[in-house]
């Protein structure tokens, strides 16, 4: 019996419709489970497992909190003369800073906008898990992500210490961290004249947007998930969105960051609103087991107030 399904092999470059659809990508035999660490592989770009073996691609219904804008149409796929409507391979795209500033800002007060200093540990955040929360269970398939930071090598060293043991933690979910710099821009005050070294980071946003395009022609997602309120990200949506109008960008923002993301919501399929809550119910754990079996300890700082419970999720 003949059936209409393509043969392929991977890395081969992916047919047009950007689709698998031979009995190995059915099966998904590198599909990874939650908490899961996928096998080092020494490609630089796409350096997951996840993304090594691509599933069958499709678009479902919208997730929970999704706001409903513009929606490629869905394709179903024959099988034996059944029409299947494949999942959605999603891949993330987190702005690491623009992240923790986000989280930082849910630690200021509402009217005086002073530090209370008791939301720490909404940092030690498990972006992976998030990101399941935030997609449709059905419909999507969460396939590999990228963090994109840098190290400050002149701030504390405690605060370095935390935020390399904190992207060991997210590298052992199978998250993927693209580093940039940071280079010295003078500054000075208008009213006293006084002068000093800042410091601004470089790399971050457009190592995002070279990503999220490359990967869009290599054909690894159908949806993406982008972690920002950086506007300067957006050109580089509407370019994935008119050559690719099949595929659906998504932009993560945390609540308190909604009213500086209009043109990025403009540029995407629309916005998902990130709560406190969605912080608060996907923390790592207290201990962190590493990809070599070694294990790190979640930094004193990030630890919870002795009081903390989980947030009851809402019923839908």
């Amino acid at each position: 019996m003949s059936t209409n399904i393509r043969k392929q092999t991977f890395p081969a470059t992916i047919d047009n419709d950007g689709m698998r659809a031979d009995n190995s990508s059915l099966k998904h035999p590198l599909r990874h489970t939650v908490g899961s660490r996928c096998p080092a592989v020494p490609e630089p770009l796409i350096p997951t497992a996840r993304l090594l073996d691509p599933v069958p691609c499709g678009t479902g219904s919208s997730s929970r909190g999704v706001s409903p804008r513009s929606r490629p149409p869905a394709r179903p796929v024959s099988f034996w003369g059944l029409a299947l409507e494949q999942q959605n391979r999603v891949v993330i795209f987190v702005d690491g800073f623009n992240l923790y500033h986000a989280i930082d800002d849910l630690d200021r007060h509402l009217t005086t906008k002073r530090h209370t200093n008791t939301k720490h540990y909404l940092k030690w955040l498990d972006i992976w898990s998030l990101s399941k929360a935030l997609i449709h269970p059905k419909n999507d398939l969460l396939v590999g992500g990228y963090y994109f930071s840098a190290y400050a090598g002149w701030i504390t060293q405690d605060a370095q210490d935390r935020h390399r043991v904190y992207v060991e933690a997210v590298k052992s979910t199978g998250v993927v961290p693209v580093m940039g710099t940071f280079k010295k821009k003078p500054r000075n005050c208008p009213s006293c004249k006084h002068q000093w070294d800042g410091h601004e980071e470089k790399e971050s946003d457009v190592n995002l947007a070279v990503y999220l395009v490359k990967l869009a022609y290599k054909g690894m997602f159908d949806k993406a998930i982008i972690y920002t309120a950086d506007t300067d990200i957006a050109p580089a949506i509407r370019i994935v969105r008119e050559a690719f109008p099949e595929k659906e960008i998504r932009v993560a923002i945390p609540e308190r960051r909604l009213n500086r993301s209009k043109a990025l919501e403009d540029a995407a399929n629309g916005r998902i609103r990130v709560t406190e809550s969605h912080f608060a119910r996907n923390l790592f754990a207290e201990r962190v087991v590493l990809a070599d079996g070694a294990e790190i300890e979640r930094p004193k700082k990030y630890a919870p107030p002795k009081n903390f419970q989980l947030p009851v999720k809402k019923s839908t």
